[in-house]
């Protein structure tokens, strides 16, 4: 009894990695549950006889049946696909789906748009998402009519339009691209590359080149490899360089809607719990910042957008994100153009500050206030204050 069932447990282990297979799925990830039909012992028994082989034949011809209708479906959908001239998926090259989320940036799409379309990637479905642009970029998204779709409808804002995206995309390969950001010559085929190298991993992130309103270099993204750990204490992954498999994108539900400021930042957070990402020493993207834009035009709601992620995902806010938002309550600095400047005050504020966003977690974040600073620094800072010089001992 106990060998027909582990045979039996066995063959049903076998038939569900050969189903995934044939679907081109991967055994490494999957668990063995072929549609709703699991690799379990059935067993019935009638009048006390053990009628296996009738219980083996009735639930391959049910997952049988549900391979040909699934097959069937994707044939039609190929099909369908084809004659509305969207770009289809091979063995060679798969499908990759770049969205942009776009809202009157008329001044830098068409750099975006072109960047995209001069990738020397053969199988890539563009679409942007506008908002309702009223500065001439409709007729910029006219201009390239049939090597991009676009949508244009009010939304409520660019992890908004992001998800609306992905909802009309169709590629195994999922990226989004801000209007104002570009790639890099092969970025796309150099990180397909990457991902069908790195099977174990949900997604790869290269280097980003930051740059001005005109387009000139600043300096890299200060990108770092994947760590959870880290990840909590700073934003790492450069967003316009990183592409993610679809399932996974999907399995995790995509962005946040109701986020405006760290919506990217929540997910890499929620990714980072089950998967893991390959950062690639490659230049893919480059990330323009502007005075005007996000994330350095409303540093007080992205500071506090971005610590309530983090809080919420891992139940504390670092030291790291409590001395920049405290800085800035002092400063005003966008702690880019402006860079971050310690100080004796601002360092004593992020105490206060820090142990008021981490109720449950004082000590912890006192012994973190304490390891950053040592007592060379501690005196640095002091024989800067006001009272140092007031009372004439500079350290």
């Amino acid at each position: 009894m106990f060998k027909a069932k582990g045979l039996a447990e066995n063959i049903y282990v076998q038939i569900g990695h050969l189903v995934i297979d044939f679907l081109g799925g991967s055994t490494s990830c999957c668990a063995p549950n072929v549609f709703g039909i699991q690799a379990r012992f059935h067993v019935e028994k009638i009048s006390g006889n053990c009628f296996l082989v009738d219980v083996l034949v009735r639930d391959v011809t049910k997952i049988v049946m549900r391979v040909f209708a699934i097959t069937v479906g994707r044939l039609c959908r190929r099909k369908n696909m084809a004659e509305r001239g969207y770009p289809l998926a091979n063995e060679n090259y798969p499908l990759v789906s770049v969205v942009t989320p776009c809202l009157n940036m008329a001044k830098y799409l068409e750099q975006t748009i072109e960047s995209v379309l001069s990738q020397d990637y053969p199988n890539i479905e563009y679409i942007v998402i506008d908002g309702g642009s009223t500065d001439g970029t409709i007729e910029i998204l006219e201009k390239y009519k049939g090597k991009l779709r676009y949508m244009t409808g009010k939304d409520r804002g660019a992890s908004d339009a992001v998800q609306r995206g992905f909802l009309l995309s169709h590629g195994s390969v999922f990226a989004y691209l801000p209007a104002d950001d570009t790639y890099y010559p092969g970025a796309v085929r150099s990180a397909v590359a990457h991902l069908i190298e790195h099977e174990d991993h949900a997604g790869i992130y290269g280097e980003g080149m930051w740059t001005d309103e005109e387009g000139k270099s600043l300096g890299l993204y200060p990108t770092l490899d994947f760590s959870p750990e880290d990840l909590a204490k700073s934003c790492y992954v450069c967003q316009p360089a990183s592409f993610v498999r679809r399932d996974v994108y999907a399995t995790l539900g995509g962005l946040d809607a109701d986020l405006h400021y760290a919506f990217d930042y929540d997910f890499w957070l929620r990714l980072s719990k089950f998967y893991t990402l390959k950062r690639i020493n490659v230049l893919f993207a480059n990330s323009r910042m502007r005075l005007d834009n996000k994330t350095l035009g409303r540093r007080r709601q992205v500071f506090k957008e971005n610590m309530k992620v983090v809080k919420g995902h891992t139940g504390y806010v670092p030291f790291q994100w409590i001395h920049g938002y405290s800085s800035y309550l002092l400063d005003g600095r966008d702690q880019f153009f402006e860079p971050l400047v310690p100080s004796f005050s601002k360092y004593f504020l992020s105490l206060l500050v820090g142990t008021v966003y981490n109720p449950l977690h004082p000590l912890r974040f006192w012994r973190d206030w304490m390891s950053v600073m040592t007592l060379g620094g501690l005196q640095r800072r002091w024989s800067h204050t006001w009272l140092a010089r007031r009372l004439g001992r500079r350290a």
